[in-house]
């Protein structure tokens, strides 16, 4: 079985990447006295391009059609899955309700950021800042929302999730060239692909990358009546799932720049395909968890394609064990621009404006030794968590999930609910009662993650 994730533009292309990140770093050098908050460039990057779906600013000028839409809000929802089989072989039947709880609670948390910016309030301040549609999301909200300091918070928690996630993706590539060349170690992969991920932000001659699927197989031994009984130690087993489960979406607070750019779809029409997307996902989910609890005797590893090594050629056959890696490796890599490009143009962007404030600092904008610089700086310290944390990566992405998700798909949405439509009655009730779960979720979440992670707690398996 073979699932696409696909997106409509061509996504993940260095050359376009370049280009918004050129148009982004022209504009955020050159504002001075801006007409419009310097931040609103942040976040278009940020999240038109992790939807997978970003061709530059013309194109969302333009419009896109209902059908593209619907492939990007796929992108952004569907997960590669790293760690699925994982959670559902160590939460058991209860990474399924795991999953589809946490995707009903981020699919409602969408609608109330479409909400918000269907206000009329929120359309009479974009045109007021002289914002762009298409520029109009998460930033913009916190801005209208908490001003300088509450758009500073958003951007920051932003770039933590993608640093951190590309950082999971880069264990997970390394682990895949390793399968594939054993002579060179983990840790070397990790410092290879982080230097060609560089490129990224550095050389504007990558091709274009649009499609590219991901596959599993069923074998026809199966584990999934003992995977379904959830195992110890409980707690940093149910809270790590749990996690990975909210990070499966974590791209969803991508999709708010298209609201309005969508050519004649109507906001049922947009919702529908929300949540057909987030249907799909769930679905996507469940097939990678399922065929874990299939597979594997006992938890699986934290990147499930490490189960798969321990089958004989008669039962998996080398070259489609190549295959099924080499594809996947491809796929993750081609995700990388998706999540390094943002990082750099929102921590750029926020350095150029305290640069602003100095003297030395206005002399040092009008060269571009200094983004060079931060940019091998940031790919940097993406090797050194990668090399540190290659072992722990469902905790990564747990940690990813509890802590950085749970504020931008729940808390942030809630918040800007609150502010802009100011509900009343059960709805108020139902604001506060969310904001409470989020802040609770994302302590005690972090707290399991983090000690699990730093305790190297092992996970029982069964002998095989």
């Amino acid at each position: 079985m073979v699932i696409h994730a696909a997106s409509t533009q061509p996504c993940c292309s260095g050359a376009v990447a370049l280009d918004n990140l050129s148009t982004v770093e022209s504009k955020s050098d050159n504002l001075g006295e801006a007409r419009r908050d310097s931040s609103s460039e942040d976040l278009t990057a940020v999240s038109s391009m992790a939807a997978g779906g970003a061709a530059g600013y013309s194109v969302m000028e333009q419009g896109i059609t209902l059908w593209s839409f619907f492939m990007t809000a796929l992108n952004a929802m569907i997960t590669i899955g790293l760690s699925i089989p994982y959670m559902f072989t160590t939460a058991g039947w209860l990474g399924m309700v795991f999953q589809v709880t946490t995707a009903s609670a981020i699919f409602s948390c969408v609608l109330l950021v479409r909400v918000c910016l269907d206000n009329p309030k929120i359309k009479k301040y974009g045109e007021e800042h002289n914002v762009p549609v298409f520029e109009r999301e998460y930033a913009f909200l916190a801005g209208y929302c908490g001003g300088k300091a509450g758009r500073a918070a958003v951007t920051t928690v932003v770039s933590l999730e993608f640093f951190l996630t590309l950082a999971a993706n880069i264990i997970a590539i390394g682990t895949c060239a390793n399968i594939l060349v054993r002579e060179l170690s983990i840790e070397v992969w990790i410092i290879i692909f982080a230097a060609l991920s560089l490129s990224f932000v550095l050389l504007p001659w990558f091709n274009k990358i649009s499609h590219v699927a991901s596959s599993i197989m069923i074998l026809p031994d199966t584990n999934i009546e003992a995977n379904l009984v959830p195992k110890a130690p409980y707690p940093s087993n149910l809270i790590t799932a749990l996690g990975i489960a909210v990070f499966s979406s974590g791209a969803a607070p991508s999709l708010p720049p298209f609201y309005g750019v969508v050519k004649n779809a109507s906001p049922k029409k947009i919702d529908l395909c929300i949540l057909l997307a987030q249907i799909v996902s769930v679905l996507y989910v469940f097939m990678l968890g399922i065929a874990g609890m299939q597979i594997c005797d006992g938890s699986c590893e934290q990147f499930y394609l490490v189960d798969l090594l321990d089958y004989p050629a008669s039962v998996i056959p080398s070259w489609f064990m190549y295959w099924i890696v080499t594809v996947q490796l491809i796929r993750i890599f081609a995700v990388s621009p998706v999540f390094l490009v943002p990082i750099v143009v929102s921590t750029e962007s926020m350095i150029s404006l305290v640069m602003r404030n100095f003297c030395w600092g206005r002399s040092m904008l009008k060269y571009g030794a200094w983004r060079f610089t931060w940019r091998v700086i940031v790919v940097t310290a993406l090797v050194v968590i990668s090399i540190v944390a290659q072992a722990e990566l469902a905790y990564i992405q747990a940690i990813v999930g509890t802590l950085l998700c749970s504020c931008n798909l729940f808390l942030f949405p809630l918040w800007f609910y609150l502010v802009i439509e100011h509900p009343q009655g059960t709805k108020y009730l139902f604001v506060w009662t969310g904001i409470a779960l989020a802040v609770a979720f994302a302590i005690v979440g972090t707290f399991f993650s983090l000690s699990g992670m730093l305790a190297n707690t092992p996970h029982p398996q069964d002998s095989r």
